[in-house]
């Protein structure tokens, strides 16, 4: 996976690091190997997270109490 300086990430890239990300014990090592900066993992959770909260959101209350 190669990108060059200043080019945005490919779909197919992201993609290809969100997997290596999900067997991988050291994010800060895969960063490296993959010339990104850890914040692009960190966006890329929280993306998938709203996404995830966008689907359950039905107007009920939670089922669970505080």
């Amino acid at each position: 996976m190669e990108r060059k300086k200043g080019q945005r990430y490919s779909n197919e890239f992201r993609r290809e690091a969100l997997e290596q990300m999900k067997s991988c014990e050291n994010i800060l090592g895969l960063s490296r190997e993959l010339g990104i900066e850890i914040d692009f993992f960190r966006r890329a959770l929280q993306k998938v997270g709203a996404r995830r909260r966008q689907g359950r959101i039905s107007g009920d209350k939670a089922s669970t109490t505080k």
